[in-house]
């Protein structure tokens, strides 16, 4: 996992917050989450943000809301949280757009889902706590750290040679 250094929000989502008070995320047009994905992919230096796998360009990156915007599955939300820059993430699709994927071969947010992260990608000190075996595995000593990197967000994953590339770094 990447530590992330968020710059300031594209303007076109700025704009797009005061024009539309009300607006939730799945208001946001399109030529808005084009400026907000092409930003985060420049900023994180082509890497999704959970796996570090390398992200082709900003069309085949997805928008991630490190706070859930529903959490519990929970259909009230705040809006306003949601459009906030500061809690998107650049990441890649983990493996959830193959036909026939099994669960456990699904990675990063495709397979988290809405639970809540204990890791914070925005906090050194949260991601310093991520340690990196020599097969490649990562873990941490902080059991909840350790359950959100090895389950919730599957970062171990074979199927998608997680260790395996990450061995060869």
């Amino acid at each position: 996992m990447i530590v992330v250094k968020r710059g300031k929000e594209p303007n076109s989502l700025l704009e797009f917050r005061k024009q539309n008070p009300e607006a939730d995320y799945e208001d946001t047009p399109s030529n808005v989450l084009n400026d907000i994905r092409t930003q985060m992919w420049r900023e994180q230096r082509h890497l999704c943000g959970y796996c570090m796998r390398r992200i082709n360009s900003p069309d085949v990156e997805r928008i991630e809301h490190c706070i859930p915007r529903h959490p519990k599955g929970e259909a009230a939300h705040d809006k306003q949280a949601a459009l906030n820059y500061k809690w998107m993430l650049g990441v890649c699709y983990g493996n959830s757009l193959n036909r026939g994927v099994k669960p456990e071969e699904i990675t990063c947010d495709a397979h988290r889902r809405n639970i809540e992260l204990t890791i914070n990608p925005y906090d050194e000190t949260s991601v310093r706590k991520i340690k990196y075996k020599a097969d490649g595995r990562i873990y941490s000593e902080d059991p909840e750290i350790n359950k959100d990197v090895t389950e919730t967000l599957n970062l171990n994953c074979e199927a998608v040679s997680l260790p395996q590339t990450r061995k060869k770094c």
